[in-house]
């Protein structure tokens, strides 16, 4: 039987003024792949990121 884990939300605010928000929750694996595929963002009153994950671990950021 295969054991389903999920994220666990430990600590909301660990910087002052950022936020983050995901779509999903993202599962990486030891081979470099990643499953649940999410976008995050990161934000402040400086600007905002989008981090999106694909599938083969590739990992992109675009400023936004």
């Amino acid at each position: 039987m295969k054991e389903e884990k999920t994220w666990r939300t430990v600590q909301t605010e660990f910087l002052e003024g950022v936020r983050i928000e995901a779509n999903n929750s993202p599962i990486f694996h030891p081979t470099g792949t990643v499953t649940g595929l999410a976008t995050i963002l990161v934000s402040n009153s400086r600007g905002a990121y989008r981090i999106t994950l694909a599938i083969s671990g590739r990992i992109k950021v675009v400023k936004i």
